[in-house]
């Protein structure tokens, strides 16, 4: 249980944005091309960056955080009235999964890398 707990913090700070950015969206500027710049590069961006910061900070690789991203983004969906754009869940549960691998292997890596360090320095 304390391990779903860990996933709190990551996934409401996701949850979040995904609120807030359609929102601001609407009240800022209404064009088409902001809201596919939204869709395909600042979503992504963003749930890999949390990906890897979760997968690194927790050293942990979840499935299930990648799935509730997904599902987060249906928040957006209700919120812009279009359920076309549904699909881009699949975009945003590969980032997410993408970044969760970066962020374990970087992990994995430098703790490996401070290992030897201090063996070498023995």
């Amino acid at each position: 249980m304390k391990k779903h707990l860990e996933k709190i913090p990551f996934l409401l700070f996701s949850l979040f944005l995904f609120i807030t950015l359609p929102i601001t969206y609407y009240i800022f500027d209404n064009s088409s091309q902001v809201l596919i710049i939204l869709l395909l590069i600042i979503f992504p961006l963003i749930n890999f960056t949390i990906s890897l910061l979760f997968s690194y900070y927790k050293e942990d690789f979840s499935y299930s955080f990648s799935i509730l991203i997904g599902i987060f983004y249906f928040s957006t969906c209700l919120i812009l009235l279009n359920f076309d754009i549904a699909i881009y869940a699949i975009i945003y549960i590969l980032a997410s999964l993408c970044g969760q691998g970066t962020g374990f292997i970087f992990k994995k890596f430098f703790n490996t890398f401070k290992k030897d360090k201090k063996k070498i320095s023995e």
